[in-house]
């Protein structure tokens, strides 16, 4: 922590600015006490002690400003922990006195020079710190000649408090001397427990007390508000579960503040170290935070970078959280760029495309209206899309569940943009996979009915498309011939008349056999996509029976219930787009042929109509044909 103030400091840049340009200034000038020498030669009485002392006596003003200003750097200097560049600052202007305490303070903090064994040639080197200490102290207390800021310059060398805390105007610069001291404290309890001689109980109770980080951040929290400052005291302290608990209480009180995200980040990543760490702590609060972070990053949609933070997550609620913001990315590049970091983290992306397409059925409520939901469910399908081969069998059942809820709502449009997701035929795609990975194997019952399914749906909704553009050209006006005129008026037109006449007849004619034409070709069509769905292989959209074993199984039992109404309903619908054809192009043979189908039973077209539905289609024929035999 204290290294990490000292860097913040230095890295401050208003600071730094200043800091560099005064250092270059006082690089360049003179001796600091010039001034002072000159009068002393002339015998005035500037000083009278030693010039070099650290109890040393007036000096000229102009010197004494000199002097304040190297102090003030010197000190930021060691406020940011470049011990050294102060030392050669010192050596450089004159001001050598400082220079030893200096050298003393790098050596009292490295370890090499503080043995634990007492055979060791520098173990007697805790006596020179204690005594250096002592007569830090005495300095400060003695010195009255000192200025302000030498006395924070020696209280910082020595591990004092005071008077550096007291004249620390900002939160962090308070901080630091607490720091400072602390760990001076920390040094001297350890190597008094080697060197009993050195210090007396009572003397090393007041060293715990002094170390007590709890109290320096009472002292903090007088005029500070900030969390951050309180999170440094858990840190200091190594208390992670009181850390992580304080955070999330902070947390729930002051969440919907706008610069509060900042510190949830910083948080999080702390959260995160403790787990790699194995530090204790509380994992109810520590996941709370991590999900409350997850849900900032879902709303600025950083979506790529979540997958790294869930995973810090139990199972369950990374699945969870991961599974609800998948669901709402609708830009592929996303999708893809997302589950590589899933992949990244060791998810297995096969698994959890499956389940963000399973939680978009359980969210998504078709009906009859059309609602977003209808898009959401088709957009949940495309992540089947992403793994491959791996999961091709399992879009084919997604799609096929997603297309039996709009067929038994008659939303077959939206049912026709379930195709338009698939960039190649789906069946035909399992086909060839079976036939090159299973190649001796027969295809088990439940995926060959799958497919039978899905090209079911997708014949129905081509059939329908060309009995809807035939229905549509048949609509359209035609060109109207144009009135031909009387033969007296004939008479009167001159050549150039008749002939434009003429020519605007002919280009009628054309249009209308082009229409004629057109519509023949469609009718024609139709008639083909909508008779072969009425003669489809076992029946459309007809399966067998379920086995004995089967039987018992509600969600199979649902689905073939759900298929007999598709059934019911659109073979009804297949049948009056038939009738609708033959009763608007006169088509008797059609509609004899159409009442043939009806009547044989191996079609198995009458069996999936109600009574009613059988007897109104009846009629029609009847009608249609007694029509065309008028």
């Amino acid at each position: 922590m204290l290294d990490w103030c000292e860097e913040n400091a230095f890295n401050e840049p208003s600071a730094n600015s200043e800091l560099t340009e005064e250092y270059s200034q006082l690089e360049n000038g003179a001796h600091i006490r010039a001034e002072t020498l000159y009068r002393r030669k002339k015998g005035e009485e500037w000083c009278d002690m030693d010039l070099d002392g650290a109890m040393h006596g007036r000096l000229h003003p102009i010197d004494e400003d000199r002097q304040n200003r190297v102090y003030n750097l010197v000190y930021t200097l060691i406020r940011c922990g470049k011990l050294s560049e102060a030392i050669k600052l010192l050596d450089h202007v004159g001001l050598l006195a400082l220079i030893p305490s200096f050298k003393f303070r790098e050596m009292a903090r490295d370890a090499s020079l503080t043995p634990l064994s007492c055979d060791h040639r520098l173990f007697r080197l805790a006596n020179s710190r204690l005594s250096f200490k002592q007569t830090v102290e005495k300095i400060i207390h003695r010195g009255l000649s000192m200025s302000q800021i030498e006395r924070c310059i020696w209280s910082a060398v020595g591990g004092l408090l005071e008077p550096g805390l007291s004249l620390s105007q900002r939160t962090d610069d308070r901080l630091w001397c607490y720091l400072n001291t602390a760990i001076e404290n920390r040094l001297d309890i350890a190597i008094m427990k080697h060197h009993p001689d050195l210090c007396d109980e009572d003397s090393l109770q007041q060293k715990t007390s002094d170390l007590m980080v709890t109290s320096i951040f009472d002292e903090i929290a007088t005029q500070e508000r900030s969390p951050f400052y309180s999170s440094y005291r858990f840190l200091i302290t190594n208390d992670a579960e009181s850390h992580v608990t304080f955070m999330r209480q902070w947390l729930e009180t002051h969440l919907h503040e706008r610069h509060n995200v900042h510190f949830l980040r910083y948080i999080t990543h702390l959260v995160i170290v403790y787990m790699s760490t194995n530090q204790p702590f509380a994992e109810e609060d520590a996941y709370w935070i991590l999900e409350r972070y997850i849900d900032v990053l879902v709303s600025q949609k950083m979506y790529t970078i979540i997958p790294y933070y869930a995973s810090k997550l139990p199972s369950e609620a990374a699945e969870r959280l991961t599974i609800g913001f998948m669901y709402e990315i609708e830009d592929e590049k996303m999708r893809i760029d997302v589950l590589a970091s899933c992949h990244e983290v060791g998810v297995d992306t096969t698994t959890l495309c499956k389940k963000v397409f399973s939680y978009a059925v359980d969210v998504c409520q078709i009906g009859e209206q059309r609602t977003e939901s209808d898009a959401k469910l088709i957009s949940a399908w495309n992540w089947l899309k992403y793994p491959g081969k791996e999961a091709v069998i399992d879009a084919l059942f997604a799609a096929n569940l997603i297309l039996r809820k709009f067929f038994a709502v008659e939303k077959v449009k939206e049912a026709k943009l379930v195709f338009d997701q698939m960039e190649e035929n789906l069946s035909e795609t399992i086909e060839k996979l079976w036939s090159i990975e299973y190649r001796d194997a027969s295809m088990p019952k439940e995926l060959s009915d799958a497919i039978a399914e899905n090209r079911a749906y997708q014949a129905y909704i081509e059939a329908s498309d060309d009995f809807n553009n035939w229905f549509k050209q048949l609509k359209m006006t035609q060109p109207e011939t144009p009135k031909s005129p009387t033969k007296e008026v004939w008479s009167r037109m001159n050549i150039h008349q008749r002939a434009a006449f003429e020519v605007e007849q002919a280009k009628v004619r054309e249009l209308q056999q082009r229409h004629r034409a057109t519509c023949d070709s469609l009718r024609s069509t139709a008639i083909d996509s909508l008779e072969s769905l009425s003669l489809w292989p076992n029946g459309w959209l007809k399966f067998a029976p379920l086995d004995e074993t089967l039987r018992n199984n509600a969600d199979l039992r649902k689905k073939m219930e759900e298929l007999r109404e598709i059934r019911q309903s659109y073979v009804s619908a297949i049948l009056g787009m038939l009738i609708t054809i033959y009763d608007q192009s006169q088509d008797s043979s059609g509609a004899i042929r159409l009442a043939m189908l009806l009547a044989d039973e191996k079609n198995e077209i009458a069996e999936a109509l109600s009574r009613d539905q059988l007897c109104s289609f009846v009629r029609r024929l009847s009608v249609a044909h007694g029509g065309i035999n008028q």
